[in-house]
């Protein structure tokens, strides 16, 4: 009975010390699993940056291969078709926007680093509860930018792809191009040649009526009995029938000509285009 009533005596004993006893502080929270967070979601947007760029460098690459591609379709067309041009001119335009998008996606990617290296506080006596929800903000507008650069990453790879089916359907139409003038040409070369074996056939006969005028000429001549006036006729018939047959072969020589020069003309072109 007197321990139960000592125990609830509120004055104390004669021998207890009435000094002031020493208050028990609560024990602050342990902070290092928000630290241990706080380096995980830094490492996730780190990885996720270091991906952007890597992702950026091989769309830079696949942009400068199909540039090349570009470059040597340009430098092969030389027929002037208005379809093969203006396929042309369409890849070029998005190959501008392309390279737009991609200095866009640079300054992103150099935004979100800044944006991590700011994340981390600079030593442990900044944090504190205000710090840690700002940070958790942060790192929410963090995400919702890493996914509105996906879906513009996205875009882009729906860009490039389109980027590859009209570079595919514009090499295409480059073959069937190339291949129709080929046909042309050969069409044409075959015209020309036939037209050659004409006029060698004609060039031929001309040459056996000047050998028949030669002949008539020395006949005319050694017949004694025709009188001034047949010999006189026969001269002006013979002049007449050579200055004819030199005419006939000017133009002759001028034809063949015209024919030689284009068919340099047309293996010249041949030779380009293969």
């Amino acid at each position: 009975m007197s321990e139960s009533a000592s125990s609830r005596r509120i004055v104390p004993d004669v021998e207890q010390s009435v000094s002031a006893q020493h208050l028990r502080y609560r024990k602050s929270p342990t902070i290092w699993p928000i630290w241990l967070a706080l380096v995980a979601l830094s490492g996730l947007l780190f990885a996720a940056a270091v991906g952007l760029w890597y992702e950026r460098e091989r769309l830079l690459d696949e942009v400068s291969g199909l540039s090349g591609e570009i470059s040597n379709m340009h430098a092969r067309l030389d027929s002037g078709d208005t379809q093969i041009e203006e396929t042309i001119t369409l890849l070029q335009a998005q190959m501008a926007t392309l390279f737009q998008e991609q200095d866009q996606l640079g300054l992103a990617l150099s935004d979100t680093r800044s944006e991590l290296f700011g994340l981390i506080p600079a030593s442990q006596d900044m944090v504190s509860t205000d710090a840690i929800d700002e940070l958790i903000e942060q790192i929410d507008s963090q995400q919702a930018a890493a996914a509105e650069r996906d879906r513009q990453l996205s875009a882009l790879e729906s860009s490039l792809e389109t980027l590859e089916q009209t570079s595919s359907r514009a090499r295409s139409d480059l073959a069937d191009g190339l291949t129709s003038l080929n046909r042309q040409l050969e069409r044409q070369e075959t015209v020309l040649l036939e037209d050659m074996e004409t006029l060698r056939a004609e060039q031929q006969a001309l040459q056996g009526r000047a050998q028949d005028l030669d002949d008539a000429i020395d006949e005319a001549l050694v017949d004694n009995s025709a009188d001034i006036v047949s010999r006189a006729e026969m001269t002006t018939q013979i002049a007449a029938a050579q200055q004819t047959w030199q005419e006939e072969m000017n133009a002759l020589e001028s034809d063949l000509r015209q024919i030689r020069q284009a068919q340099l003309a047309f293996s010249a072109q041949l030779e380009m285009l293969r």
